[in-house]
């Protein structure tokens, strides 16, 4: 009888010290993306062929609750998107990156798809998707207003 009580006692407090544990905090992860600018005024890039090629890069917008933020570039040749990629990452903590890194490919492959910022998102990844969303949507706007056609949702 006294040893169940001592397995008994043992097994509580150990699942009390599992239950109670708490990771420290992780300093931040930024990624940004190689080459890329992250200016706030959009300047037409070279031109290919005889189209003008528009690029630009979204405002800064954070995922909810401190998990870091995100900013879009897009490139626009004769009113259609020719390539998005990010202009800037900083992710807060590894839940955040493996997130993203799975995420980003499907919302840039969308965006290529819908030709616009009215995409569909990704399942389980709301945050990302909307600041996504609200970056791409900036830099198509910045686009539009440089004379670059107007790709608004």
């Amino acid at each position: 009888m006294r040893r169940a009580l001592i397995a008994i006692a043992a097994t509580v407090a150990g699942l009390a010290l599992v239950l109670g544990y708490r990771p420290h905090a992780q300093a931040a992860q930024t990624t940004p993306a190689p080459a890329l600018s992250t200016s706030a005024t959009p300047q037409p890039s070279a031109t290919q062929g005889s189209s003008q090629v528009y690029t630009a890069t979204g405002t800064d917008e954070p995922l909810a609750d401190g998990l870091g933020d995100l900013a879009v570039k897009v490139s626009v040749s004769n009113g259609r998107i020719v390539d998005v990629g990010m202009g800037r990452l900083n992710l807060q903590g590894p839940q955040s990156a493996q997130i993203s890194d799975g995420v980003l490919p499907a919302l840039e492959q969308q965006t290529l798809t819908a030709q616009s910022a009215n995409i569909q998102g990704v399942s389980g990844a709301t945050y990302t998707t909307q600041a996504y969303v609200a970056s791409l949507q900036s830099a198509l706007d910045k686009i539009a207003a440089m004379g670059g056609a107007s790709q608004s949702s």
